[in-house]
């Protein structure tokens, strides 16, 4: 008897996930969070390319082999 009662508690308990709106509300917001951390991802993976091309093409541009020397006055 205990067992048969709680498989028909767990029924309801189902039932009513099923058909309550709050399940539904926070399956969407799960997923637009995972869309929007997808989006956020590419989007800086994308800007992390352009910059590290955008620092290479500078570095290239530099003249190589140059020795800059500070002379402050100190002996």
């Amino acid at each position: 008897m205990y067992f048969a009662g709680k498989i028909l508690l767990q029924r309801r308990f189902c039932s009513r996930l099923v058909a309550a709106q709050r399940g539904a509300t926070a399956i969407e917001y799960a997923l637009l969070i995972a869309l929007i951390a997808i989006a956020a991802t590419g989007s800086l993976q994308m800007i992390g390319q352009h910059k590290r091309a955008t620092f290479a093409n500078a570095a290239s541009a530099m003249p190589s082999g140059t020795a800059i020397s500070v002379d402050d006055g100190q002996p």
